[in-house]
């Protein structure tokens, strides 16, 4: 079995030490436990979360924690509040985080990208048995696996990341429409209704996320449309028995731009790309940075990635 690599950034937690430390206590302990390591990284937080962090890092030298104030973002966005955009934060501290594990870890690993503010609760099956399943598949068969979490209405708790051939396009593509219930609803009713423990996906999250480390080592986030994502897109568009093919071609239909006095933004891939839509209380159209990071991993040739149905979060967030 693989070393284990576990990921993570930070601000505002305190209140999620206790819990965070048991559970990576209890990653750490896997496998041959004295190769693994935890890379944290905190930004700009106002509580005590830095130096909680600092005192987990001083008591067990495999978890490595880096604490900053201030964040230099190359920012293309701005809320209709004119405050940062919060996936170009998070994107920039995963980018940091990432960056920090490179230049600290050169052996292949089993990379688990884990949220510390909402600590998972896995049910039934044990984290060790994927550990397993990915250590030993063949390259690119199983590349990533994500549990099915649920919140407190038993509903999957991360659709934001979340994208299927069916279901390829978020706000980025069908703007705030993405968010009305009726599409949220026929999305979880989609993922409900699919048969099988290991469901394929385009991205996902939920929280939780497993890697083999050779998949994404030099890959990076971005809150933006990539050229990645574009070309998958495309396809779509040029397959009229796409799944996906009706909303995509919808999205691109009777296109209006502030040229001829449209009040939605609508911005194009190049000169002859897909039109994007500014979504989400942003002047720009943001996307998930988990999505355009799994889709990079896909023109790597890493197409097995999947959200494991039977493997719950219970923690109810």
């Amino acid at each position: 079995m693989r070393k284990i690599v576990v990921l993570g950034i930070a601000k505002n937690i305190e209140c999620c030490i206790g819990v965070l430390s048991d559970c990576l206590q209890t990653i750490l302990e896997l496998g041959e436990s004295s190769k693994n390591r935890a890379y944290l990284y905190e930004n700009d937080s106002t509580d005590s979360t830095p130096e909680k962090l600092r005192a987990l890092a001083a008591k067990d030298s495999r978890i490595h924690v880096r604490t900053e104030k201030g964040i230099v973002i190359d920012s293309k966005v701005r809320a209709f509040d004119n405050k940062p955009c919060r996936m170009e934060c998070i994107a920039t501290a995963r980018n940091v985080c990432m960056e920090t594990w490179e230049s600290s870890d050169s052996e292949d690993s089993i990379v688990i990208w884990m949220d510390l503010d909402r600590v998972v609760k896995l049910d039934p099956v044990p984290i060790e048995f994927f550990v397993k399943q990915l250590s030993e598949a063949p390259p690119k068969t199983i590349t990533a696996v994500f549990p099915y979490s649920i919140n407190h209405k038993g509903d999957m708790y991360d659709t934001y990341a979340y994208r299927d051939e069916t279901f390829l396009l978020g706000p980025e593509f069908l703007g705030y429409a993405w968010w009305e219930p009726a599409h949220q609803t026929a999305i979880q009713n989609h993922i409900r209704s699919t048969q099988g423990n290991h469901r394929p996906v385009f991205s996902a999250c939920n929280g939780f996320g497993m890697y083999r480390s050779e998949a994404i080592r030099g890959l990076r986030f971005t809150a933006y449309p990539t050229a990645e994502m574009e070309k998958i897109l495309r396809l779509a568009w040029r397959t009229e028995s796409h799944p996906a093919y009706e909303a995509l071609r919808d999205s691109q239909t009777n296109i209006q731009t502030h040229s001829n006095g449209a009040s939605m933004g609508l911005y194009p891939f190049g000169k002859e790309g897909l039109w994007y839509r500014n979504n989400s209380g942003y002047n720009y159209p943001v996307v998930c940075e988990w999505v355009p990071f799994h889709f990079a991993l896909r023109e790597r040739g890493y197409t097995g990635l999947f959200l494991i149905t039977g493997w719950r979060d219970v923690s109810g967030h």
